[in-house]
């Protein structure tokens, strides 16, 4: 029967893996939003207790715990997962509120999982004061379970409740429709540890360029407890800013993020970033990303004299939309902070030939950083040095 519709179906060919990380596409094939004012739409990190004790979340005094660490570390929101219990779930959202952290629940689809239910709890949820609800345990791809996405979206769009779906499929570019959605599952994630031997740093690796680059990714990072672990510290901490979620899941508990040194540099990432370049990596080897947030309106030259009055000899200056594209350094502002300042100044982001490094040293620039170039075998660094006197 007439009119047919089927789904989309698309290949991405991209002339870099930065294209890839940042491909836009799926979301393009989705309509446009449903929502006009988006300002209650409020991307987080979140403290979770599951991962570590999976009664964590019945514990009402524990649970304050968590909302008075989060608040102190800066983290936007708590996560009550399984085992939670009504008579107290108003207390938690006051005592959260009034600490400027934002309450959310866990929830089973089949709860929530017919339009009669789902137009009972979710308004409910909300008027006791949840952001948000995390659901879980979907399980299959049917057209009856598209359809519960739908539904409930729909229904937490007019009740202003934010999305983690969970034990879902992975999403593509639904986030265009619905802004509201800004995580699920739909990955080997860290939970995979309470039973198997995975997830591996090659998996961990491999991710950014496939399911992370489709759409927000609720892996759970930075666990480091479990006796299985098979990844560094370190590694474990990379994940929270290489992985993007629209609230992520920090693993570890707040009893071991406490002490630990990693936890100074969670609290420096953000909820959200207005920026993405993939500096170097290939698939099941190695990731470095660079993101960032727009955090002001400085001139660079502008900003380099401040800091010349301020007694500082020499800056590094790097043009983020440069930096790992092997396009070429900004030249022209390069040598426009060299001339206003007449400081030492070394130039980054995007030197890709010998003749850059020329062209670098033709500005007055006092030197330059080169990363991507190097590592990929551009030229060798005898050979940069050479062009760089």
């Amino acid at each position: 029967m007439l009119p047919f519709q089927s789904p989309w179906r698309y290949l991405l060919v991209e002339d870099t893996l930065d294209g890839v990380v940042n491909s836009t596409l799926n979301y393009n094939l989705n309509p446009p939003s449903l929502i006009e004012d988006t300002s209650w739409i409020k991307p987080a990190r979140a403290l979770w207790s599951w991962w570590c004790s999976d009664t964590g979340a019945q514990v009402f005094t524990e649970v304050l715990q968590y909302v008075d660490y989060a608040a102190a570390m800066g983290f936007e929101a708590v996560v009550v997962d399984a085992g939670w219990d009504e008579s107290w779930i108003k207390q938690f959202c006051v005592y959260a509120r009034q600490r400027g952290v934002s309450p959310w629940l866990w929830t089973a689809m089949q709860s929530i999982g017919t339009y009669e239910a789902a137009s009972h709890y979710l308004p409910l949820w909300k008027s006791w004061g949840i952001d948000g609800v995390k659901i879980d345990i979907f399980e299959n791809d049917s057209a009856y379970t598209a359809w519960q996405y739908s539904m409930m979206a729909d229904i937490m769009r007019k009740e202003k409740l934010m999305i983690n779906f969970h034990g879902c499929t992975k999403p593509m570019g639904e986030g265009r429709t619905w802004p509201h959605f800004i995580a699920a599952e739909g990955i080997m994630g860290l939970e995979y540890y309470k039973w198997s031997d995975m997830p591996t740093a090659e998996h961990n690796c491999t991710v950014p360029f496939t399911r992370n680059a489709v759409g927000p990714m609720d892996y759970t990072p930075a666990g480091f407890t479990n006796a299985n672990r098979n990844t560094s510290m370190a590694h474990q901490m990379a994940l929270a800013a290489v992985f993007e979620s629209g609230c992520t899941h920090y693993a570890s508990s707040i009893f071991n993020l406490q002490p630990w040194e990693g936890t100074n540099f969670l609290r420096r990432t953000k909820p959200k970033y207005d920026g993405l370049r993939m500096l170097a990596g290939h698939p099941g080897s190695h990731v470095a990303m660079l993101r960032w947030v727009n955090a002001t309106e400085v001139d660079a030259a502008d900003f380099a004299v401040q800091m010349r009055n301020k007694g500082v000899s020499t800056v590094i200056y790097t043009d983020i939309t440069k930096d790992g594209m092997m396009q070429g350094p900004n030249l022209e502002q390069t040598e426009r902070i060299v001339k206003s300042t007449w400081m030492n100044l070394i130039a980054s982001g995007g030197i890709s030939t010998l003749e850059d490094i020329k062209n670098v040293r033709g500005t007055g620039a006092s030197g330059c950083v080169i990363g991507t170039a190097l590592y990929d075998g551009a030229f060798s660094l005898p050979e940069a040095t050479l062009a760089a006197k």
